[in-house]
């Protein structure tokens, strides 16, 4: 007659299929709640972030909760994600490798779901300085011995726009940027200093819809300024590439800014998420992106060119199985 130790036992080993089972639909089903990174007030990313919450919710029923009112940007994104602080995360393409000097560089990355939208890198200068002859990147390297340094604006810290601003101005400053007074403010910020003649130059990345730039080059207060040597750049930051602004872009009184295609660096806006987040939960929102009410929405141009081709083009970190089922359906068996 067996006793209670063996009866437990042989319990215990009848229950480990069933265990196995409920972790494995646990982990591949949807979840109650999940968690995501909203990107700095008043940039780009906030509303983008908010429209995909309130899509999730509407198709899932899960709930989205946000980590707080704002977050910092890409790089402050990829601590939250490594952290398991949030589930999901935009960030900007290149951001980690540009900034090797972050320790967040040696922290193992989370998993690609998609690529959004494609940010212009856009040197701006503002108008009265345009027309004395500040044109160009390598104008502001030309500075004069007396004169104050030209005030620039970066990005924000642990932004993707400031690193990608740090590989621009390392390459035309090599390293010596003290004829520079580098100013990490935000758009709101930027665009009240250019009103009141406080800042004369800003590098921004941004989808061209973003409206920074509508702002700034619609309404007169800036002029699009030359980057150059973009190629060079490119070869210099593995993550960046280059693209072309087309004429007529922005339009300031019904003259076409830029007049010329005009040349400059670009890379992507992608969403990502931690690695334990369910591969079900994850197709859905990959779906959700690709979308039309979701395209149409938030003006997503490539998304609605490309669809999937742009979506899971180049992913800098590994691809999320949960994404992989609607870019693959062939591997969904499998995953």
């Amino acid at each position: 007659m067996l006793n209670l130790r063996s009866l437990l036992t042989i319990a215990a080993i009848a229950a480990i299929p069933f265990v196995v089972l409920w972790g494995f639909w646990r982990w591949r089903g949807l979840p109650d709640q999940i968690t995501i990174a909203t990107g700095p007030l008043h940039g780009e990313w906030h509303p983008l972030s908010h429209n995909l919450l309130r899509s999730i919710e509407a198709t899932t029923g899960v709930d989205v909760a946000t980590y707080s009112e704002s977050t910092g940007g890409a790089l402050h994104n990829l601590e939250l994600l490594n952290a398991k602080d949030v589930d999901l995360a935009l960030y900007l393409r290149g951001s980690r490798r540009i900034e090797d000097r972050s320790a967040i560089a040696h922290v193992p990355p989370p998993l690609f779901v998609a690529n959004l939208y494609s940010d212009l890198t856009l040197l701006l200068v503002r108008r009265d300085l345009y027309e004395q002859g500040i044109r160009s990147a390598d104008d502001l390297s030309q500075q004069r011995e007396g004169e104050r340094p030209f005030r620039i604006a970066v990005g924000r810290l642990r932004t993707g726009e400031r690193s990608i601003a740090d590989a621009i101005l390392d390459y035309y400053f090599a390293g010596n940027r003290n004829q520079l007074q580098e100013l990490h403010w935000g758009y709101q910020q930027v665009e009240e200093a250019f009103r009141a003649d406080r800042l004369d130059a800003a590098l921004i990345s941004a989808g061209y819809q973003a409206p920074i730039f509508h702002t700034l080059l619609d309404e007169g207060l800036c002029e699009l300024a030359t980057i150059g040597e973009v190629d060079a750049i490119v070869r210099r930051n593995v993550g960046l590439s280059t693209a072309t602004v087309p004429v007529g872009l922005f339009r300031h009184n019904g003259r076409n800014i830029p007049q010329q295609p005009l040349q400059t660096l670009a890379t992507q806006t992608m969403l990502l998420a931690h690695e334990s987040v369910s591969s079900i939960m994850v197709e859905e929102v990959t779906r959700i992106v690709l979308s039309e009410e979701f395209i149409l929405e938030n003006q997503l141009f490539e998304l609605s060119q490309q669809g999937s081709a742009f979506a899971s083009r180049n992913p800098e970190f590994a691809v999320h199985p949960g994404a992989m089922a609607v870019y693959d359906p062939r591997l969904k068996p499998l995953v």
